[in-house]
């Protein structure tokens, strides 16, 4: 018969095998989901969650352990579980539950070691959490293997950062991205993700799973029906949240200063700092934050580190990044591309305004200083002079900066606290029958 043959009869008893589990689990879960407790019990799915061992310190990760860190502490109406949608790496020793952050996270086996006996316990192991929802932020091929092996789960995907062919060749005008993904052209990269969405609603189909959709911000909304081919998509409100700091006694530094925070990766485009910086010596710049790809970063951090006015302060967190916002006298942002950041949130909640190329929802033309749309390496005469006014108007105007930034911090407390989430969060809980 042949090796061929034999290859299409392996594949088709395993596709058997497969189908068969994904049906015992639907029917059996789909029982458990009646099952009322005092406690609603959701599960994140994400590719990270804010530590080394689970795909570093992204802005998903970060917005996930606020959450999950809240509800351990303060409601226990809600519990936060996270379901792993990465494989861990090859070399890892596999064992399906273990807590980071005080918070259970399933993890999904390495690739490398998928087998049915594997499938079985993971399917066994999802049960057993006695999930409610599952929670997505936006979506990805790699959400299928929890959400196709506990099909019975209603899901909730929450838009954060779609990204459609105009703003994927927006993000291929640095090289440097290009080379980082081993592409020219970014574009097909937003019909992948068409086409995960397409199959997760498809499967949602076949089972009869509830697909809600919430929205961060109008802005991600309109990019979205674009991004998932869904002209008619009308999501819920849904804002990220956050805790407000209960010390916001400004501490500014003598000299002013801005506060670089994010990854120090090629969409971040931090060389556009480091030439600023060089604009303007009596300016420090603050680089919080560390890089994902050394191979490409390293030199040019270690060429700017002989910059006196640039201060490369690691990855930072907890007390540390609560002094250095404080301290700060506001926040810069040179990515080529964003969402609406967690590090936007986390400057105007301490009354910091921010210089920035996007304006999301118009929150940096309202509360900073918006330099217009900046495409490229950024580093061309006229991009940096588009940053280097707005830098300008900053540190003259202490009193436009202290209104922005006080408004700005107003904003916050009433949109991004986590009073609004939980309204609007048991808002569609309540209007799709899940409590």
């Amino acid at each position: 018969m042949g090796l061929n043959y034999f290859k299409k009869s392996k594949n088709f008893l395993q596709e058997k095998t497969y189908q068969m589990i994904v049906r015992m689990a639907y029917k059996q879960g789909k029982a458990a989901l009646k099952h009322k407790t005092d406690t609603l019990k959701m599960g994140f799915i994400t590719e990270e969650f804010f530590h080394m061992d689970l795909r570093g310190f992204g802005g998903y990760g970060k917005t996930v352990k606020n959450i999950s860190d809240y509800y351990v502490k303060n409601n226990a109406d809600y519990q936060f579980k996270v379901v792993m949608a990465e494989g861990l790496p090859k070399t890892s020793v596999y064992t399906a539950i273990k807590q980071y952050h005080d918070t259970d996270v399933l993890l999904r086996p390495p690739k490398s070691k998928y087998s049915f006996g594997d499938t079985r316990e993971y399917v066994k192991t999802i049960r057993a959490m006695d999930l409610k929802l599952f929670i997505t932020i936006d979506c990805y091929r790699s959400y299928q293997y929890p959400l196709f092996l506990a099909p019975h789960i209603p899901l909730l995907i929450w838009i954060h950062d779609p990204r459609d062919k105009e703003e994927w060749a927006k993000i291929a005008t640095v090289d440097m991205v290009k080379k980082q993904r081993e592409m020219d052209d970014l574009t097909p990269l937003a019909e992948e993700k068409a086409r995960a969405i397409k199959d997760i609603l498809q499967l949602g189909e076949k089972f009869s799973r509830k697909i809600i959709f919430a929205s961060n911000g109008e802005f991600l909304t309109q990019r979205a029906k674009s991004t998932y081919a869904m002209p008619e998509l009308d999501p819920y409100p849904l804002y990220n949240p956050m805790v407000l700091p209960e010390d916001r006694i400004e501490a500014l530094s003598q000299k002013p200063s801005l506060l670089f925070m994010g990854r120090i990766d090629p969409v971040k485009r931090p060389w556009v700092v480091f030439e600023l910086a060089k604009k303007f010596p009596q300016v420090d710049f603050y680089i919080a934050g560390a890089t994902h790809r050394p191979d490409m970063m390293q030199s040019l951090i270690d060429g700017a580190r002989h910059q006196d006015n640039i201060l490369f302060l690691g990855l930072v967190g907890g007390d540390k990044k609560h002094q250095v916002l404080k301290q700060c006298w506001g926040l810069i942002n040179t990515s080529i591309h964003e969402g609406l950041p967690v590090s936007f949130q986390e400057a105007f909640a301490y009354a910091k305004p921010i210089i920035s190329c996007h304006d999301p929802d118009g929150l940096v033309s309202r509360f900073g200083y918006f330099t217009g749309e900046v495409l490229g390496e950024g580093t061309d005469e006229e991009s940096i002079n588009k940053f280097s006014e707005q830098i300008k108007l900053f540190v003259s105007d202490s009193k436009q900066r202290r209104e922005k930034g006080e408004a700005a911090q107003a904003h916050v407390a009433e949109v991004y606290s986590f009073e609004n989430f939980n309204k609007c969060f048991k808002n569609i809980l309540i209007k799709e029958g899940l409590i």
